[in-house]
């Protein structure tokens, strides 16, 4: 599995993960307990993880610039644009 671009929607107990590859095609989708996120991140490697800024997203960005992952951190602002048009950058 060949993940360059990791994305996550944060939600109370339940998170939705998409992973990209480097053509932009969806490699998998998955839904994880909020608890075990972190140790999923661990097994992967090195990729940009991307999620929208919340309180939750800057714990779970450090844990990812510790294990060499580079977070993204995007305006809830900026979101819901991407969701209506998925070939803006990142």
């Amino acid at each position: 599995m060949d993940i360059k671009v990791l994305g996550i929607d944060l939600g109370k107990t339940v998170c939705s993960l998409a992973g990209l590859n480097e053509e932009g095609a969806v490699v998998f989708r998955k839904r994880l307990q909020r608890y075990r996120l972190l140790d999923f991140l661990d097994t992967l490697p090195r990729c940009v993880v991307a999620m929208e800024a919340c309180g939750g997203a800057h714990h779970i960005g450090r844990f990812c610039l510790q294990n060499g992952h580079e977070p993204r951190l995007m305006s809830p602002l900026y979101v819901r644009k991407r969701l209506a048009d998925p070939l803006l950058p990142l």
